[in-house]
């Protein structure tokens, strides 16, 4: 059996959950492991400003231990996501593919990006119409369901319109002094091999921004034929040498903060939607 036939059943049995046990929507977030607990606090936080009971609970078993399940009661009934802040295409993949496997009706990418375009600031945000990376996003598209597609700079795959334009929506009402930019992102999951030329040519080329998981969750949603986009913040802006390194990053503390809250907010509430 090869990892891209693994049925349900098999993959409900390693999670040593009932037949019935479903994923109606996943929010992977790129962030390292150890740093994810201001991502489950916006979540938690939100969903009460909203009037949403969650519980959420961290999965035990050994291949599905980065997820946490979070179950939100809203008005048609329990709505089950999973979370899942981990860095990197490798890892997101898995988990958006077992996602898709159980059911998943929709995958929602979200975290932070390094700016590629002249006049971006810190705490901007960016709902991409397009992304593209040389990355895991390539396997994808030779599963013969369409959506993933080789472009001048690897493959690349349009997220879904309804679920990206609920996440700008979304995005413009939690966090309406923000700037919102669409346009195309590029994944690079190393951010130590991309270099200034890279970052030259990103930009010239029309990116607004650099990430590191977009292209294969959007490549694995059109694979199962699932809305797949993404909402990111602007953590440090490339395009002008102001990279996590800089002496002033640690000075937009605050705004980045507020930038995630909102984008994790926005998440959430196009899950609950496009779920329902």
């Amino acid at each position: 059996m090869y990892f891209g036939e693994i049925p349900a059943p098999l993959v409900r049995q390693r999670l040593g959950v009932d037949d019935d046990y479903a994923v109606h929507g996943v929010l992977g977030f790129g962030v390292f492991d150890r740093a994810a607990d201001p991502v489950l606090a916006d979540l938690s936080a939100h969903a009460a400003r909203q009037g949403v009971e969650l519980t959420m609970t961290t999965l035990t078993q050994p291949m599905y231990s980065h997820a946490v399940e979070v179950v939100a009661t809203t008005p048609s009934g329990p709505r089950r996501l999973w979370l899942v802040p981990v860095m990197g295409t490798a890892l997101m993949a898995y988990y958006m593919h077992m996602a898709c496997v159980l059911g998943a009706r929709a995958l929602v990418l979200g975290g932070s990006a390094g700016g590629l375009a002249e006049g971006m600031a810190v705490g901007d945000l960016v709902v991409p119409d397009l992304v593209t990376g040389n990355d895991s996003a390539a396997y994808y598209s030779r599963h013969g369901r369409g959506g993933t597609r080789i472009g001048a700079h690897g493959p690349e795959v349009t997220p879904d319109e309804d679920l990206a334009a609920a996440l700008a929506a979304r995005l413009t009402a939690l966090h309406p002094t923000a700037p919102l930019w669409r346009g195309a992102s590029v994944t690079c999951e190393m951010i130590g091999a991309e270099t200034s030329q890279d970052v030259a040519d990103w930009s010239a080329a029309g990116f607004r921004a650099v990430e590191m998981e977009a292209a294969v969750v959007c490549a694995v949603g059109a694979a199962f034929g699932v809305p797949a986009a993404a909402a990111i913040y602007v953590a440090d802006c490339l395009i002008s040498g102001e990279t996590v390194f800089h002496p002033t990053y640690a000075d937009s503390r605050s705004v980045r903060s507020t930038s995630r809250a909102a984008v994790v907010g926005a998440a959430f509430d196009a899950l609950l939607r496009t779920t329902a």
